[in-house]
């Protein structure tokens, strides 16, 4: 199904033909109340902070005057490009939409209740990743508007850990939020939720888009995984902290269509890599992952010392040994590249 034609596009000075340092792709659905605290705060984030950057927001069909609302922004300067869908085509489909547009060097992931509370948010995310680079995805802290802890990450999905947090998830927070892995700034964690990712294009190259069998949840899981598996790490950053105003539809509505569609993501991702009760075997895969990487990537810098050490070599021999794929990570990134996801 091919993308809609933008309702509207622009703002004063946009460059069509200069691709941004930074995509945004947000995703909306009868959010109206919330676009306010999240549009004005990235912008404010980004004035003068020397990075361009897009926002390709995508309408899942709202009937809460989201798009007038939208109008309303583009008039102020806002540069949005702006898919309005017809109904709700769920979470992967229309993020894929805005990830198939994007043109940045960055790409960022929003949900459409994130709130930016720290000056420089986006400035010092990319540091983060730019001092990464072995780096999948990173996501910063995420917090309630009262300030408390927010489940930012966590481990591969289980049964029992489902149950666990379907029931308990409050007094997990709580815990969590007293715990001092706070104090490191960067961890590797299994994954990170998806209301705030940050990667580079060259994570989407490796692995694809999102997998569109999955309707609502987890695609945020599925996708952290494949990451993993193509030899990126995924990465939490405590340092950088934003608001996420959380709204839960599947957990306030546990008998509701999104719920039920919630359900049929979790079977379907079980089925996919074959696991319900113990994700050992998944850590295996990706230990392996990584070991392969790191061993392509050292592979390719010896070969680069060794061009680089011999008589008379010009710039352009030396880079080409750099640019020049090696076989472990060719085998690696069509391994981890989702055959389920289109594109």
């Amino acid at each position: 199904m091919r993308a809609p034609r933008p309702l509207w596009t622009g703002q004063p000075g946009f460059n069509k033909d200069m691709p941004p340092d930074i995509s945004f792709v947000i995703l909306s659905w009868n959010s109206a109340h919330f676009l306010d605290g999240c549009l004005n705060s990235l912008q404010t984030d980004l004035s003068g902070s020397g990075l361009t950057y897009e926002a390709i927001l995508i309408d899942n069909g709202s009937k809460d005057g989201s798009l007038e609302k939208l109008r309303s922004f583009q008039r102020e300067g806002h540069p949005l490009v702006v898919i309005p869908l017809g109904q709700n085509t769920g979470t992967t489909f229309s993020r894929n939409i805005g990830l198939r547009m994007a043109r940045g060097k960055y790409i960022c992931i929003l949900d459409s209740d994130i709130v930016f509370c720290e000056a420089n948010t986006m400035k010092n995310m990319i540091k983060v990743l730019d001092r990464e680079p072995r780096a999948g995805i990173i996501s910063p802290m995420l917090r309630y508007p009262s300030g408390n802890h927010q489940k930012s990450f966590d481990t591969f999905p289980s049964i029992q850990n489902k149950l666990k947090r379907l029931f308990f998830l409050r007094k997990m927070e709580q815990f969590e939020g007293l715990q001092q892995f706070h104090a490191k700034n960067l961890i590797q964690v299994d994954y990170t939720i998806s209301a705030f990712w940050l990667f580079n294009r060259g994570l989407m190259d490796a692995i694809g888009l999102l997998d569109e069998r999955i309707f609502y949840a987890p695609e945020d899981v599925d996708y952290c995984l494949r990451s993993w598996l193509g030899g990126y790490p995924v990465m939490f950053c405590s340092e950088v902290k934003v608001i996420h105003l959380a709204q839960e539809i599947s957990r306030k509505k546990p008998f509701s269509k999104s719920a039920w569609r919630h359900l049929q993501g979790l079977a379907y991702f079980f089925g996919k890599y074959r696991y319900c009760f113990r994700s050992v075997e998944l850590h295996r895969r990706i230990q392996a992952a990584v070991a392969a990487k790191d061993k392509a990537l050292l592979a390719q810098v010896e070969r680069v010392i060794e061009v680089a050490a011999k008589p008379a070599v010009s710039a352009a021999t030396v880079a080409t040994a750099v640019d020049a794929p090696s076989a472990p990570s060719e085998t690696l990134a069509s391994t981890a590249k989702d055959t389920t996801s289109p594109g």
